[in-house]
């Protein structure tokens, strides 16, 4: 899982103002991201970070309540989908 100054670096914030928001965005990109493979999954992949920073990146930059409704990019939508896969892989190889 990123720590926030990994995040805060991934998203180009120099100062400490919005630091209690990116650790909610943080936390609901690991939520969000458990809740798209449908379990745990590996918090410390190369991958997962990425996909955890591109939605901490999305979601800071897209706040606006009305008018905004910008779909997750195609990025992260395919990280996601890796990402379960990689679980459901490794279900199967457990199970053999």
């Amino acid at each position: 899982m990123m720590t926030l100054e990994e995040a805060k670096t991934f998203c180009r914030i120099d100062n400490d103002d919005e630091d209690a928001l990116i650790k909610t965005l943080l936390k609901t990109a690991d939520e969000y991201i458990e809740s798209a493979c449908g379990k745990k999954y590996d918090k410390n992949s190369e991958k997962a970070k990425l996909c955890q920073g591109l939605l901490v990146n999305h979601w800071y930059e897209n706040r606006s309540l009305i008018g905004n409704k910008k779909a997750l990019p195609y990025s992260i939508e395919n990280l996601l989908l890796q990402l379960r896969y990689d679980i459901e892989s490794s279900d199967e190889n457990d199970k053999n």
